[in-house]
């Protein structure tokens, strides 16, 4: 776990304190070493907030996770509150993983759905596009390798079964983006630990760990 993945962790699970604070939670929990072996003091946990400030604001001493305010948010360990999607949190992750923040159902005019009745042809949406990495993420649900009968019971405008449709548009996500030059790298939900009913249990410290070696090819 890198030093800003256990703020991080310190914060989501007890909420804004101040860096002394922070340093001793790590410190109690083993969440981090340096390369020499000792912890890591009040003064890099301040630099480290610093060189985070997507992830990490200040109220007065306090140090918060970005976007949450002082008021404590509940831990995300051990299949914590889910007011988000499996895809959301994911995206979450990759963003502060990669360092970029995502534009998020990207279209590109070149990927496009298949004609509706009117012969018109609507862009398909990629979960997540990095921009400035030329890069696409997407999270693939159960939904694109089972089937689940609740999500293939509607009809589709081009008259194939919701499931057949779903794995020709990804089969075309995966063959058209590299054509202009854009990386697809794919996420799916049997890389994490699930329950049983393949939804995520959000343990944020095993699955960055799984999300950091599916983008090692992009982390500096």
């Amino acid at each position: 776990m890198t030093l800003h993945e256990a703020i991080l962790f310190v914060l989501q699970k007890y909420g804004p304190m101040n860096c002394s604070d922070i340093a001793d939670k790590i410190r109690s929990h083993n969440l981090y070493r340096q390369k020499e072996g000792g912890h890591a003091s009040s003064g890099q946990i301040a630099a480290r907030i610093k060189n985070y400030p997507h992830l990490f604001s200040r109220q007065d001493s306090l140090v918060l996770v970005k976007g949450t305010g002082t008021t404590p948010i509940p831990p995300l360990i051990n299949g914590g509150p889910k007011k988000r999607r499996d895809e959301d949190y994911i995206i979450d992750l990759c963003d502060e993983i990669l360092r970029c923040k995502a534009s998020r159902q990207h279209r590109f005019d070149f990927l496009l759905g298949d004609p509706n009745t009117r012969g018109k042809r609507t862009p398909l949406p990629v979960d997540a596009y990095y921009e400035p990495l030329n890069l696409v993420v997407e999270y693939r649900e159960r939904q694109h390798t089972e089937s689940v009968p609740i999500m293939d019971r509607r009809s589709t405008i081009s008259g194939v079964p919701r499931a057949e449709q779903r794995r020709i548009y990804d089969n075309r996500r995966e063959k058209i983006l590299p054509k202009h030059g854009i990386e697809l790298i794919l996420l799916s939900f049997d890389q994490f630990r699930c329950d049983s009913r393949k939804q995520l249990h959000r343990d944020p410290i095993s699955d960055r760990e799984v999300i950091r070696s599916k983008l090692k090819s992009r982390l500096k």
